[in-house]
């Protein structure tokens, strides 16, 4: 099986969002993401510790 880190990422699907996954299950890949728990005790799925890439 081959994984997809993030799910299926295009201008159509982004990153780490339920649509990019089941792109890549349509596609027969299998994902590999990353789960943060965030101050407040909640969990987010994103794969990096900062935000600073996204927001500027």
């Amino acid at each position: 099986m081959h994984l997809i880190h993030r799910g299926i990422v295009s201008k159509k699907y982004h990153e780490n969002l339920l649509k990019s996954f089941e792109q890549s299950f349509k596609k027969g890949f299998g994902i590999e993401t990353d789960i943060h728990a965030t101050k407040d005790n909640e969990f987010i799925c994103f794969h990096d510790f900062t935000l600073t890439r996204i927001f500027k």
